[in-house]
């Protein structure tokens, strides 16, 4: 499930404007970016992290890099998901087994009464 909102795609002439403003170079492992390489515009902060869709949030990167920094992210995409979920007492999981409370009869019986050791 993501909380993320549906983002329009990126147009050329933005992609073209973030390749510029970052002279070519990948932002993740800091090597040009050839002319018949091909690249992915990514975002430095993932939207479903809090990240935007503002330029000075979006770099280019090499689709190897790429995909590899969103493996990444998975992980911590998914542990928001979960805190997200436990605060929001509509997705909240409900327990199986729910903790019962009320009057209780414990102890059913009486505590035997502690013999007294007479030393032999």
């Amino acid at each position: 499930m993501s909380y993320a909102p549906k983002r329009p795609s990126i147009g050329k002439a933005k992609r073209a404007r973030i390749f510029l403003a970052h002279e070519g170079v990948c932002w993740l492992c800091k090597a040009k970016i050839g002319a018949d390489e091909a690249y992915d515009i990514d975002h430095q902060v993932s939207r479903e992290l809090g990240g935007s869709d503002e330029d000075d949030n979006l770099a280019p990167a090499h689709k190897q890099c790429h995909k590899i920094k969103s493996a990444a992210d998975v992980k911590a995409i998914a542990k928001s998901n979960r805190i997200r979920r436990q605060a929001d007492p509509e997705t909240r999981r409900q327990t199986k087994h729910p903790i019962r409370s009320g009057p209780t009869n414990w102890p059913k019986r009486a505590f035997p009464q502690r013999l007294k050791h007479t030393g032999d």
